[in-house]
């Protein structure tokens, strides 16, 4: 029995691939910068903590935009559907975001 076989060409094509979701930069909401405006990807946590965000409209899929830090950097000021929300720094490193544009985009 003799089988045939193909052998992969791991040319620059292979390395070179890269799917959309690779190519936008993830990182945690308590990273962004004033300015920028994200997408909601995941929010990490459970029980009381996940149930407010989600009241105060903060859900997958949802965009929001980074206004302001406070003069310390804590709390961190953002506007969703038009409702500006304050989150402390800590609740914001909980919530993973997909960078949209940035304030130099504008």
């Amino acid at each position: 029995m003799m089988l045939h076989t193909q052998s992969l060409s791991l040319s620059g094509e292979y390395d070179n691939f890269q799917d959309e979701a690779h190519r936008q930069m993830h990182t945690r909401l308590s990273l962004c910068h004033e300015g920028d405006k994200v997408q909601i990807l995941k929010i990490l946590g459970s029980g009381g903590f996940k149930k407010r965000l989600v009241e105060l409209g903060l859900r997958r899929g949802k965009e929001l935009k980074v206004v302001r830090y406070a003069p310390l950097k804590d709390p961190m000021e953002v506007c969703i559907d038009s409702c500006h929300v304050s989150l402390r720094v800590e609740e914001a490193d909980k919530i993973d975001v997909k960078l949209i544009s940035t304030k130099a985009d504008d």
